[in-house]
């Protein structure tokens, strides 16, 4: 794991393009970090921040999801809300989650999920354009993330379920065309880490972000070799 963080450290030391894991990630100048920094997300009643306003006293670690009733965001989100506080506290590590529908389904997201930290949304894509997160409808597997329990069929039906008893009836809470992704970035505007989604279920796995942001990974009760599933496959 030390080995890990130092790679990725020594990497966004030495460049101002974005590392990743694939290799073929959009690539993010500072620039454009800038440009995103302006970007406005509002929180759960409606105040407005900028992105920058965000990183500016943290090394911040974002989470981009794709559609507040999509089932591949709660569990992954459910998994999120166990990283403790005082693991990102003693790191100096903030944890933002970010979802492209409209504010007001902030708090019952949040209670679904009991997700304890920053929720914000882009509900205008300035953020998720900018970042250039991938198009698609397309959830992948379910097996290939250590952070999904149920199955295609299973979680279809749960989404479903969720869309017709909400309290806003078949609002789609975000958009199901739209891939999420993930962005480590310091106040200095070093950039350790962005991955953009391609399917749903290719979202970078906590430990992984986890471990580049410098704050201790930790076990799933669901998933006992999560310590080990560092970077994606």
């Amino acid at each position: 794991m030390e080995e890990n963080k130092k790679f990725f450290e020594q990497k966004a030391a030495t460049t101002e393009f974005v590392i990743n894991l694939d290799g073929d990630e959009p690539k993010l100048t500072t620039a454009r970090l800038k440009e995103i920094g302006e970007c406005v997300v509002y929180d759960e009643v409606g105040n407005r921040l900028t992105m920058s306003q965000l990183w500016s006293e943290f090394k911040t670690i974002f989470v981009f999801v794709r559609s507040f009733l999509c089932f591949t965001s709660k569990e992954y989100v459910e998994d999120l809300a166990m990283v403790p506080r005082e693991s990102l506290k003693q790191s100096q590590v903030r944890l933002v989650l970010i979802g492209c529908a409209h504010w007001k389904h902030i708090r019952e997201f949040r209670k679904l999920t009991k997700y304890p930290y920053m929720i914000f949304c882009d509900t205008d894509y300035d953020v998720y354009n900018r970042l250039g997160f991938h198009k698609s409808k397309d959830i992948g597997s379910p097996a290939n993330s250590p952070h999904i329990k149920s199955s295609s069929m299973g979680g279809f039906f749960s989404s479903l379920y969720r869309a017709v008893t909400s309290s806003s009836k078949f609002d789609y809470q975000g958009n199901f065309d739209q891939q999420g992704g993930s962005l480590i970035v310091s106040p200095d505007l070093t950039v350790h880490y962005f991955h953009s989604d391609k399917t749903a279920c290719d979202h970078t796995p906590i430990n992984t972000l986890l471990s580049i942001a410098g704050v201790p990974t930790i076990l799933f009760s669901h998933d006992k070799g999560s310590q080990s599933k560092v970077f994606n496959n």
